[in-house]
């Protein structure tokens, strides 16, 4: 008896989703991003999709008062992470911290009609310190490929895109 794995397409990865910059301060930390991710194929397919998001975040710390040494620590959470949350001391004013974050989009995704996820990403900076405001800018990139089939289904396209 042998034993085979079913086959599934290449990897198909979407184009980078820039997600709006915003910027957080010491007196409103926190801030939620949701993004919506998308397998379409040009007619149903009786397949399942299973991909990875890929969030890749920088952060830019500008305190009110430069000449103070404290910096606040920052953190960013993605909804499904297989990791844990990084919890990062931010730089001076002139650094610019980046972190990746990374999570499975379920194979239970059906492409017999437009797949989709939804996942949300945190984003926090300590309240606690001396006053300032961390400027964020952020991208999206998702990643699938279809159990089923060793092509992928005619038309198949995989979008990021925040609601």
């Amino acid at each position: 008896m042998l034993a085979t794995s079913e086959p599934t397409s290449p990897d198909f990865h979407s184009e980078e989703h820039a997600g709006p910059p915003f910027s957080l301060s010491t007196e409103a930390p926190r801030a939620t991003r949701h993004l919506v991710i998308r397998a379409t194929a040009a007619k149903p397919e009786d397949t399942s999709v299973w991909g990875e998001l890929s969030v890749r975040i920088s952060a830019r710390w500008k305190p009110t008062d430069p000449t103070l040494p404290q910096r606040p620590w920052f953190r960013a959470s993605l909804q499904g992470a297989s990791s844990p949350d990084p919890i990062v001391v931010l730089g001076g004013p002139d650094d610019t911290t980046v972190i990746e974050l990374r999570a499975g989009l379920s194979k239970e995704c059906p492409l017999d009609a437009a797949c989709e996820w939804h996942k949300a990403v945190d984003f926090e900076v300590q309240d606690n310190v001396s006053p300032g405001t961390v400027d964020v800018e952020w991208t999206a990139v998702a990643s699938a490929h279809v159990e089923g089939t060793s092509d992928l289904p005619k038309g198949f396209t995989l979008e990021v895109s925040s609601p």
